[in-house]
């Protein structure tokens, strides 16, 4: 079987309806709504990703970006995309995009529960900053993780797939 290629592309609104089916499939209890991905999409084009593992839409990475700081405020890959080196892919671009900027640290919040999500963003060289109690609505706390970006220190973590810009 051929590898497949891992395409990164800015977010486009015909993206929409299958980010939205991601969003369900990895976040039933809490997906984010149509509007709420237009307000990012609005806000933060530049940064609002899609990966694309062959022909489809395998995931996405949403990320806020100031002049040193950055929030990564969400993302998900198809849970039958998953280690392929989808999310990965979608980290090391962010990551690399930010460097471009100058940005200093990138954080994120997850559930502290989701030890599989915490492992992988380790990965990265994320680490735990604090806890944020009652973050989740549906209850749960979250541990923020932040990532000190320094020129030359983005690891490659995509498994060896091909990642086109």
């Amino acid at each position: 079987m051929a590898e497949r290629r891992i395409e990164i592309r800015q977010f486009r609104k015909s993206d929409l309806t299958r980010l939205l089916q991601i969003e369900n499939l990895c976040f039933p209890s809490e997906a984010w709504d149509r509007q709420l991905f237009l307000e990012y999409f609005a806000r933060y084009p530049n940064l609002f990703l899609v990966a694309k593992f062959g022909r489809r839409i395998a995931g996405y990475a949403i990320t806020c970006a100031g002049r040193e700081r950055a929030e990564l405020a969400s993302i998900a890959v198809d849970p039958a995309f998953r280690a392929h080196g989808v999310g990965a892919a979608l980290i090391e671009y962010t990551a690399a995009e930010l460097q471009r900027r100058q940005v200093r640290h990138w954080c994120l919040m997850v559930r502290i529960t989701n030890e599989s999500a915490i492992r992988f963003y380790r990965r990265f060289g994320f680490v735990r900053t604090r806890t944020v109690r009652g973050y989740y609505e549906v209850g749960g706390d979250a541990w923020r993780m932040s990532w000190k970006l320094l020129r030359g220190s983005l690891p490659t973590k995509g498994g060896g797939k091909e990642i086109q810009r």
